[in-house]
């Protein structure tokens, strides 16, 4: 009966155990709330246990206290050991009987081995595997049967025949038991710890990449607007402000992400009405012409949003160059408008930029002109995108790219 006790009790602490990984995943074992809770955990599971004792004769109980102040000890330090046995020894000496010597010492000599073992563990840095549990339930119980001479010597002895053998057997089973459980949350916890670490690392490297394209971008920009400011031709003026325009685009895509706390994805609304702000200002364009972006809440990858932003670029610098000849729109009526819009249906986008400017020029086929411009438009939209150009002509000018995002991750894999 005594073994069915001793083991019933033993089962009990195994299922208590399982609180401490919930309490370690809210408050770090590190921080002085974690080794208090963690202390106050322990302590509260070897009261319990003595609550629920096997009773070998008044006075004299054996319960699973030896094994949660232990490991209390082995696992969190002497902080959490001394307040998991001052609340053990507490009520040990409540219930007070001729055992209450030994179970003192028993409560004392468990807490003192756990925080040795804990500090050699500290010293030594490893992993407890299941033969050093062992051999640490082992040891902790060892001492408690060389404890049980405290006791009167008839009830000595009758603890060394009754119970000696479970203490030796059922005990150190119970801690292998109950020290993998907490051995396996120590090793899970330094593996999160690990790939945070590792993902940190790589978010800063990530981070430094995209400032330094940032920043050589912005140097090919400089000597492009050098060289554009040392030229005469106006021809040759457009051309170099159209290609540090363009340059620009691919700029603010690596300084967003850079800024961003989400490195693989951007907000493209926001993207392209720095684009348009930046055209508008290298233009000296007023207010005489409204802008319109229409794309939330649709985020690109950088692999999209770069191919996307020089379509723009092309596309709004010819409307705001071409498309309001001496300010006004197609009917004279009507405000000068642009608008860029993105929109999304499952792996379906579909970028437009329109204007209801003048339109283009009967004559110009835009599929095989060889304006630097549209063939741009053409390559990095049928190409880069691998989608579809529509043009509309019936309200000034409208160009569609309708494309796929999973074929654009698929590139992106390979």
């Amino acid at each position: 009966m005594i073994f069915v006790d001793i083991f019933y009790n033993c089962a009990m602490l195994v299922a208590l155990s399982v609180v401490s990984r919930f309490i370690n995943q809210r408050w770090d074992r590190r921080t002085p709330a974690g080794v208090l809770l963690q202390g106050i955990l322990f302590g509260s599971t070897a009261v319990i246990g003595m609550l629920r004792p096997a009773v070998l004769s008044p006075g004299v109980i054996f319960d699973g206290r030896s094994i949660m102040i232990s490991l209390c000890g082995l696992f969190f330090g002497p902080t959490s050991a001394i307040l998991a046995c001052c609340m053990a020894i507490t009520c040990r000496i409540f219930l007070g009987g001729v055992g209450t010597l030994m179970g003192v010492m028993v409560i004392l000599s468990s807490g003192c081995i756990g925080v040795a073992f804990h500090q050699h563990r500290k010293e030594h840095t490893y992993i407890i595997s299941s033969s050093r549990l062992l051999t640490f339930g082992l040891t902790v119980h060892a001492a408690m049967v060389i404890l049980m001479f405290t006791l009167p010597i008839d009830l000595a002895f009758l603890s060394l025949r009754r119970i000696a053998i479970s203490v030796i057997t059922i005990y150190p089973m119970a801690t292998v038991l109950i020290g993998k459980i907490l051995s396996d949350q120590d090793i899970h916890e330094q593996y999160v710890k690990r790939l945070h670490d590792s993902l940190s690392e790589k978010e800063i490297l990530l981070r430094e990449i995209h400032h330094r394209i940032k920043n050589n971008l912005a140097a090919i920009i400089g000597l492009i607007e050098l060289h554009q400011a040392s030229v005469t031709d106006i021809q040759t003026q457009n051309h170099l402000s159209e290609l540090s325009s363009c340059v620009r685009s691919m700029t603010l895509v690596h300084e967003m992400l850079y800024a961003s706390d989400n490195l693989s994805q951007i907000r493209f609304t926001e993207y392209i009405q720095k684009v348009i702000d930046h055209l508008r200002m290298t233009f000296g364009v007023g207010t005489n012409i409204v802008t319109q972006v229409d794309a939330s809440p649709v985020t690109m990858t950088l692999d999209t949003a770069i191919p996307c932003g020089m379509i723009v670029t092309e596309l709004v610098t010819n409307a705001f160059k071409y498309a309001f000849p001496e300010n006004r729109s197609r009917s004279g009526n009507d405000a000068c408008q642009i608008r860029v819009s993105l929109s999304r249906q499952s792996d379906i986008c579909s970028l437009t930029v329109s204007d209801n400017g003048m339109g283009l020029p009967p004559s110009l086929d835009w599929r095989s002109t060889p304006t630097l411009g549209l063939l741009l438009v053409r390559m990095l939209g049928q190409h880069q995108l691998g989608g579809h150009i529509e043009l509309d002509l019936s309200n000034g000018v409208q160009f569609t790219v309708t494309f796929s995002v999973q074929h654009q991750e698929t590139i992106h894999e390979q």
